[in-house]
């Protein structure tokens, strides 16, 4: 069995190959679909949402000069993602302060402007939107933040494992099951037996190395007693 060296470009091969491993063992948890029509429900009745509907419902038919006219309504808009942001300690003891909700098909917000995901806070949902959503929210946090330490062990096993071997043999006796994230050139590379003669010649054929001119440079040097 011959030695592979473990590269870098092997420990990164190896590593996103294990990664996407867990990522189909264990997908990252989505919110359900009564969690994410309970929360639509909450953003369409908060009171910034009604406030930038009324806003848009406005564009366009109070046009007015007086004290400066009117500068600013918001835009009717279809999104396929909101992000509802905790402010600190709201999900305690978890630590997640923000669950994405996807909407199938696409919800209808009012805004001004935004840049990437629509934001909603928490804290700023109806009082009692907040009470229902409470306990099923600290359930999904508790998911995510159970996902979140399992990813991150696995994350430290495999990164230590990978920084403390130098062959991928010393990989593979610490950890068996590891081989199929090996790179099939590599396993190739350790699985091929080289005899010592035939490992000499692979190397003077990879250099080129001409014999006959550097053995007549020896024996011209003993000649002249070099």
């Amino acid at each position: 069995m011959a030695s592979v060296r473990m590269t870098q470009d092997l420990r990164d091969n190896i590593f996103n190959n294990a990664m996407a491993a867990f990522n189909a063992a264990k997908p990252k948890p989505k919110p359900t679909a009564w969690l994410t029509d309970r929360v639509k429900d909450a953003i369409e009745n908060s009171p910034p949402y009604l406030t930038l509907k009324r806003s848009a419902e406005l564009k366009n038919t109070n046009q007015f000069d007086s004290f400066g006219g009117l500068k600013e309504n918001a835009d009717r808009k279809q999104v396929s993602e909101i992000r509802l942001v905790f402010r600190s300690n709201e999900l305690s003891p978890n630590d997640v302060k923000q669950i994405d909700f996807e909407f199938v098909p696409h919800m209808t917000i009012y805004s001004q402007s935004y840049w990437g995901v629509p934001v909603m806070y928490f804290s700023e949902l109806a009082p009692q939107s907040k009470v229902d959503l409470m306990q099923p929210l600290l359930a999904f946090a508790a998911e995510v933040q159970e996902y979140a330490t399992q990813h991150k062990t696995y994350v430290e096993k495999i990164q230590g494992l990978l920084v403390n071997c130098t062959t991928i043999k010393q990989f593979l006796l610490a950890w068996p099951g590891g081989e199929s994230f090996v790179p099939h050139h590599a396993k190739s590379r350790m699985y091929t037996r080289v005899s010592r003669a035939e490992k000499a010649k692979q190397i003077v054929e990879t250099v080129q190395f001409d014999d006959v001119f550097v053995n007549e440079v020896v024996l011209t040097a003993k000649l002249v007693g070099a």
